[in-house]
């Protein structure tokens, strides 16, 4: 082989090796609302997140009904972890849950979501939601 060849082989290699780099730098969890059921023990509640960007904003169902925002706090592999915020509408669940963080792992078609409140670890499969807050 010439020099020439071996230089563009050398060249298209590290090209390779770059946006591979950059594939896995990048991957993270899109933006979009899923929708399920966290559970702790016998205890269960329906809840929506929202992720745009790096704010999520989780909106907890009866007998919760609460909201709580988040702020990402760092995010590889798959997998984010987010800062809650203090609840804007109160609620003693969200309350409780401030200060604290929440961890999510992207699964095939669903989000794993999980957080500790007063000692007990809450988690759950949360799957794609079709209308986005205020669309419906």
């Amino acid at each position: 082989m010439s020099h020439g060849t071996l230089t563009k082989i050398r060249g298209l290699g590290l090209c390779t090796i770059l946006f591979a780099a950059c594939g896995v730098a990048d991957a993270r969890i899109p933006d979009g609302q899923w929708s399920g059921v966290l559970r702790a023990g016998d205890d269960a509640t329906r809840v929506v997140a929202m992720r745009r960007g790096e704010k999520l904003q989780l909106r907890f169902r009866e007998p919760h009904n609460c909201q709580l925002p988040a702020e990402l706090l760092d995010e590889k592999d798959g997998e984010a972890q987010f800062r809650f915020n203090p609840p804007p509408n109160g609620g003693g669940f969200c309350a409780g849950l401030y200060p604290g963080d929440v961890l999510i792992r992207e699964g095939e078609s669903s989000l794993r979501l999980a957080f500790e409140r007063s000692g007990r670890a809450w988690s759950g499969d949360l799957s794609p939601s079709p209308a986005p807050w205020g669309k419906r």
